[in-house]
């Protein structure tokens, strides 16, 4: 019965022990026993329960999860979901400026680069007729002839480089130098169809180009304008003569001295050595290709004295690197 009691007791001592000491639940789930001395914004001083009469310990905040004190109550110091270790490394919310700066990055990274290098190439139907020319010299025969204009093959090859702008959306900038053939066939044709009379004309020029426009990163539709100013270098003409009725015309005209049949070059006082062509391009970009249609117009003829003002439409196609 002795033995009985002071099992008891024991036990009851042993409860009352492990109750009148404070615990530091840490968030890995380990538990101290100590003495709480001192609560503090960025740490908990203790002593260890096991020697009360020893050194004061340490332990940071962002360790603890709770304490449990003798008396019942509970200090909930951080959450386990958001560590307090962790809390400096939350993200600020970004600013506006922050975003745009993002999205101006983004797209650099997408287009790779803000200056771009590239060819084109052009192909087409130029509109350039003497039409106007031959009524005028040969306006007798109007009453037994009619006139024909038919297009003829344009084409043109440049190197390009173009600058686009970070705060204007896709709009850039460029410029390029190449190389363009242009020609033209103005028919005068007998009423009757017994004879024609052919007068062809082409020439070759160099020419550079500055040019505004607007362009999507990826694929879509793109627009752009600018100038052509072009040099020409060789300008060149032939006649063609069927039928008795303009056989005799062609010795009454032209005379015996001037080659039928055979492309002669234009002295420099007919030809004009510069020109101005406006034009627009519209197309689609697929990636480093964009596949358009060009109008051209020049604001004068490269012969001086024959030939409307030509303009031109075609296709283009670029490619950048």
């Amino acid at each position: 019965m002795k033995k009985l009691f002071l099992l008891m007791f024991a036990g009851m001592a042993g409860i009352w022990s492990a109750s009148a000491q404070d615990i530091i639940v840490k968030k890995n789930g380990e538990e101290l026993q100590v003495k709480v001395e001192e609560v503090g914004e960025q740490s908990v001083r203790y002593r260890k329960f096991s020697n009360l009469g020893g050194p004061i310990y340490s332990i940071s905040r962002d360790e603890i999860f709770i304490i449990r004190y003798e008396s019942g109550d509970r200090d909930v110091i951080s959450s386990l979901e958001t560590p307090a270790s962790e809390s400096a490394d939350i993200p600020v919310l970004p600013t506006r400026v922050d975003v745009e700066r993002a999205v101006v990055m983004a797209k650099e990274a997408e287009r790779k680069k803000m200056t771009e290098f590239g060819l084109q190439a052009e192909i087409g139907l130029s509109f350039w007729s003497f039409k106007s020319y031959f009524e005028d010299g040969l306006s007798q025969y109007g009453d037994v002839a009619h006139y024909t204009n038919n297009p003829q093959m344009r084409f043109a090859v440049s190197a390009f480089v173009e600058h686009f702008f970070k705060k204007t959306g896709e709009g850039h900038v460029g410029a390029g130098i190449g190389y363009m053939h242009d020609a033209s066939w103005t028919s005068i044709v007998a009423k009757d169809g017994n004879g024609s009379f052919d007068f062809r004309m082409k020439y070759d020029a160099l020419f550079a180009s500055v040019y505004y426009g607007w362009r999507p990163v990826r694929n879509g539709f793109y627009l752009q304008g600018g100038f052509r100013f072009a040099y020409v270098v060789s300008l060149q003409g032939k006649i063609g003569v069927e039928g008795s009725y303009f056989e005799s015309a062609w010795g009454q005209i032209m005379g015996d001295d001037f080659e039928r049949d055979a492309w002669i070059k234009s002295g420099s006082d007919i030809a004009r050595s510069f020109i101005v062509c406006p034009y627009l391009d519209a197309g689609y970009s697929f990636g480093h290709v964009d596949l358009g249609l060009q109008y051209q117009f020049a604001v004068a003829s490269p012969n001086k004295e024959a030939g409307n003002k030509p303009s031109s439409l075609g296709f283009t196609l670029k490619y950048r690197f």
